[in-house]
């Protein structure tokens, strides 16, 4: 009797689902299936054997869990199965509003108050995120090379009817990968269009910061070192107008600033500020101190100058020269050392020594004597001669006041005479 009762509901079950134009088959492979009037397409299948859960036709609406009001809550595409599935969609998922651009998992709110969360949380470990990629295939994967693009976080806005990039995040291979090494950047994009994003800061490898419009040649680009050494790079690349709080080319403390300040210069320890100064000092090229345009522009090896001026300053080997004003030639040629130059009217010879020489006059840069005025020379008041005796090595024209006989004298190249 209860044998033929299950027959009876069992037989009424079909006959309910066949009235629906849905019938339900035990496989003679042993898989539960459950299928359209007349076989195809299946809606879902249930492996005797475990190698899949479910399966799905291609020819349906996918799959979808629905909430109490009856919106869609979870669904897969159209695909014949959870594997090969490449939209699983959680959230508001009666529409795609990504339109053709798939993705394997999309999160969507209809509303402002609940927004998409993501949310990991672990107790007593740690949470990772955690991107996994190799040139060549599945089954034979190579090694990464230079600038392949490893993982990617993007942010789109609405505009125009449609998607639209706006920031995102790249992780990027930083050289050639070697033994189990592989160095890595990552960029930071704003976007310029509906589709492409220029980066606008990078952390390289080596820990140097990059800042600015990084994308284009001829755009220059604030850096960073790892030493915490700030440098500006022109777009022609190794020009710097802001190298160092520490020279960033050699790490010697050197500091730049202005546009191309520095060039190519190697020096250590320099102070250079202004358009073009310091071009090209060289390794043993230390210890200066150049402000303004074209500062000290061709000094090499010269050390310990001091040049405040709108031009080079006519410095290239020469060392401990002071140079202040517009376009000073400082010497002869640019080898001499310690001398004075202000405005092109005084000069010194001699500095940081006994027996300085000063010179005034426009172009009066080789004086004879302690002071040696080129012109005339104007005093109020009092010019005070200290009493001496007799010079050893007189020129013509000297005057001194004689301490034993109380006269001022002057030497006519021959002879002395009394004043009065």
């Amino acid at each position: 009797m209860k044998k033929l009762i299950t027959i009876i509901i069992v037989a009424s079950l079909a006959l309910t689902i066949q009235a629906q134009d849905v019938t339900n088959t035990l496989g003679t492979d042993g898989n539960f299936y459950v299928n359209k009037l007349g076989g195809t397409p299946s809606y879902l299948t249930l492996s005797s054997t475990g190698d899949h859960i479910m399966q799905f036709s291609s020819v349906t609406n996918g799959f979808t869990i629905k909430g109490e009001g009856g919106d869609a809550v979870f669904s897969l595409s159209e695909y014949h199965n959870i594997a090969g599935a490449t939209m699983l969609t959680i959230g508001h998922a009666d529409a795609n509003w990504l339109g053709g651009n798939f993705s394997h998992l999309q999160l969507q709110s209809e509303t402002q108050a609940v927004g998409n969360k993501f949310s990991m949380v672990a107790r007593g470990a740690i949470n990772y995120i955690n991107a996994y990629s190799a040139s060549g295939t599945g089954t034979s994967p190579l090694t990464s090379i230079d600038n392949h693009s490893l993982f990617h976080i993007n942010a789109y806005g609405y505009s125009s009817s449609g998607n639209r990039l706006a920031a995102g995040i790249s992780f990027v291979v930083d050289g050639t990968p070697a033994g189990n090494f592989v160095p890595g950047r990552i960029e930071f994009h704003t976007g310029t269009n509906a589709t492409i994003s220029t980066p606008r800061m990078i952390i390289k490898s080596n820990g140097t910061v990059n800042i600015a419009n990084l994308s284009g040649s001829g755009a220059g680009y604030v850096a960073v070192d790892n030493d915490g050494n700030l440098s500006y790079i022109t777009g022609s690349g190794g020009a710097t107008s802001i190298d160092g709080l520490s020279d960033g080319r050699t790490g010697n403390t050197s500091v730049y600033l202005g546009d191309n300040a520095g060039g190519s210069s190697t020096g250590s320890q320099n102070t250079v500020i202004g358009h073009h100064a310091g071009l090209i000092l060289a390794n043993d090229g230390e210890h200066n101190i150049l402000i303004g345009k074209e500062a000290g522009s061709n000094i090499t090896t010269g050390d310990d100058n001091i040049a405040i001026t709108v031009g080079s300053a006519n410095i290239s080997t020469g060392s401990g020269n002071i140079v202040i004003g517009k376009w000073p030639t400082i010497v002869h040629n640019g080898a001499t050392d310690n001398q004075l130059n202000i405005g092109h009217t005084i000069y010194a010879t001699g500095l940081y020594a006994a027996g300085a020489k000063v010179g005034i006059g426009w172009g009066h840069h080789n004086p004879t004597a302690t002071l040696d005025v080129d012109g005339d020379v104007k005093i109020k008041d009092v010019l005070h001669l200290t009493p001496s005796s007799t010079p050893t090595s007189p020129s013509k024209g000297d005057i001194y006041f004689d301490s034993g006989t109380n006269t001022a004298r002057c030497w006519d190249g021959a002879t002395w005479h009394d004043l009065w």
